[in-house]
């Protein structure tokens, strides 16, 4: 029993470990994009444009692809029929088809709402908007069976096709040196379908039947859409957020909605080279730890938590360290100039100081969700919402773009402190609160300390790369090395890895 136990754990060990890998690789693609777009488009009107389309069709679709996978990773764990997920999927699309319609006919207005009266700018979002649109439509279904891969402990089957689809975008850019911005959006598009019809093939064959049959009376479906219906509103005002700073960036000058969009996509690499991976492999383990016992589910929570929290601060650190010539090395060459990289820079480290209170928040989202309470984070994200959009309108008129960022930093730590007083009253926590304060506190303070130093030595020497890896090293090795000192629950977690071998 015990030979059975740790093989279960080496394995679950080497799925996420290639995971990890099959998402660095995936970055490094997402990667090579934004450094090829940059040199083909620097940052025009015409990738504005591309840029601001794309968050439109994003925020359609947002409203399903979220809660898509927020209601069915619990329903596929409990092996929910199929003509009751069937009924459930076509009642949402069939909604979300009927909005995009609408959104068809009302979208010069919206363009020329974006556009500032920049008539390039209305030519080209009219030309790709039908294309992107049809392409995020697509990218739902891949949600679908990512989630049902994530249930049968096959995680990295979507991130294979993703990888290869992406791959194959960055190339057709690559080899075609007088790219214009439709054609962009045309591979977009192009590969977007062939990654849902490659993994569409792949789900069929482990068992992922589509049957046509409905029965809109099964008092589990009715229970599905009372679960999904908070997850729209809350992935939706998400969405709100992403699109109105997308429209307060176009409005501080022309080529900021591509920086935004740029930072957002070097976040976004950090963020999911690391903390999606470990969340999408925590969240059905949290739903099952949930079904078994409230206080093991707790005590899963806090330890996730806290591993996380970790994880995201390394990173952190190692950023402010690194990040300036990373950037200079991938975006500076083209039509992309110094003053651009500097100001992407600058508000990429704006964004990165708010992954710790996300991936808090998020991951205690998840156990609201795996417990069927998705009213609580819908309140939760209403609020968040409503202080970022006041808070980033009133900073942006006076902060240009970097108050839309700060705005976004502002609603994070509020959204954190509120979910987890949420969390606190009504679960409760696992560990007396003295102990959290203590643990945070060495997870973040050094962070802090650490991530200070950097930037000032970033901002006021020169430095190449090989001093930026000396000044890497330097404070990561700092950092790990206080908190490992500290013996609190990272340090009792990594001795009992050393000890199991």
């Amino acid at each position: 029993m015990k030979q059975l136990k740790n093989n279960l754990k080496m394995r679950s060990f080497m799925q996420v470990a290639l995971m990890i890998v099959l998402s660095g690789l995936a970055q490094v693609v997402s990667l090579a994009k934004s450094s090829v777009m940059a040199t083909r488009f620097g940052t025009t009107v015409g990738i504005d444009a591309y840029n601001v389309i794309f968050n439109i069709t994003l925020f359609l679709f947002s409203f399903a692809a979220n809660g898509i996978t927020t209601v069915l990773i619990p329903a596929f764990t409990r092996k929910t029929n199929k003509v009751v997920i069937n009924t459930f999927l076509m009642t949402v699309y069939t909604g979300t088809i009927i909005i995009s319609l609408l959104f068809i006919g009302l979208r010069y207005p919206v363009l020329r709402y974006f556009s500032n009266g920049n008539l390039t700018f209305i030519s080209i979002a009219n030309d790709i908007f039908l294309i992107l649109l049809i392409s995020q439509f697509f990218n739902t279904y891949v949600g679908v069976t990512t989630a049902y891969f994530q249930c049968i402990d096959r995680f990295n089957i979507p991130k294979v096709s993703t990888l290869i689809t992406s791959l194959t975008l960055v190339l057709l850019l690559f080899i075609n040196k007088h790219a214009t911005v439709q054609y962009l959006a045309i591979i977009t598009g192009l590969t977007t379908i062939a990654n849902a019809a490659i993994q569409r093939g792949i789900s069929f064959k482990y068992g992922m039947d589509i049957t046509f049959k409905v029965d809109f009376s099964n008092s589990e479906y009715r229970h599905m859409l009372q679960i999904y219906a908070p997850t729209i509103f809350s992935a939706g005002l998400y969405q709100v957020n992403l699109l109105m700073d997308s429209l307060l960036s176009s409005k501080t000058g022309a080529g900021n909605v591509t920086i935004l969009t740029y930072a957002n996509s070097i976040i976004g690499m950090i963020n999911s080279l690391i903390i999606t991976n470990l969340l999408i492999y925590l969240y059905p383990k949290i739903s099952v730890a949930v079904n078994e016992s409230l206080n093991k589910a707790k005590q899963k929570l806090f330890t996730s938590t806290m591993l996380l929290s970790f994880f995201v601060c390394i990173m952190i650190v190692g950023f402010f360290s690194l990040g300036k010539v990373f950037l200079q090395i991938l975006m500076l060459h083209g039509k992309f100039d110094n003053q651009s990289l500097i100001l992407l820079y600058m508000c990429s480290c704006l964004y990165v100081i708010g992954l710790p209170f996300n991936v808090i928040r998020d991951i205690i989202y998840r156990f609201f969700y795996a417990i069927g309470d998705t009213q609580s984070t819908f309140i939760n994200s209403v609020i968040a919402s409503i202080i970022n959009l006041v808070t980033s309108i009133i900073l942006a008129s006076f902060l240009g773009i970097y108050g839309v960022i700060l705005g976004t930093l502002i609603s994070s730590v509020v959204s954190m402190l509120m979910i987890i007083r949420k969390y606190y009253i009504k679960i409760g926590f696992s560990n007396s609160k003295k102990r959290y304060m203590q643990e945070f506190t060495w997870l973040f303070i050094p962070m802090l300390i650490c991530s200070i130093l950097s930037f000032c030595i970033n901002s006021y020497i020169s430095l190449g790369i090989l001093s930026t890896i000396v000044l890497t090293v330097f404070t990561l090795s700092i950092y790990i090395s206080v908190v490992l000192f500290s013996k609190g629950e990272i340090f009792k977690y990594v001795k009992s890895l050393v000890s199991r071998r």
